[in-house]
């Protein structure tokens, strides 16, 4: 399970994603956090293709919050993924996490 600061953190992450807050992000809301990065667009299909459930263009936060705990269960702390998730707010790109799921 998340901690409650990490659930805040990875919620956080999500909302500011979520630009018309309605519960999903599309890649092109996704696209703006990490417009500032050169690796804009691999970083979001890379995301999507973690983090997305179904074939689909939207992450619902459910989803969001699944793909997290699994990748804790993955054997990271806490303070790794908060680490990663800060980083990410501030536009960087997003992390392969050696978890079970793939980027590809």
């Amino acid at each position: 399970a998340l901690s409650e600061q990490l659930r805040a953190d990875v919620t956080t992450l999500f909302g500011k994603m979520d630009l018309n807050g309605n519960g999903r992000v599309t890649k092109a809301e996704a696209h703006k956090l990490f417009s500032k990065n050169a690796f804009a667009k691999s970083s979001v299909d890379a995301m999507f293709n973690e983090v997305a459930v179904a074939e689909g263009e939207e992450i619902t936060l459910d989803d969001w919050l699944a793909f997290w705990r699994q990748v804790k269960q993955s054997g990271y702390t806490d303070k790794e993924i908060s680490e990663e998730v800060q980083c990410m707010l501030e536009g960087e790109a997003w992390v392969d996490w050696k978890d079970r799921r793939s980027v590809g």
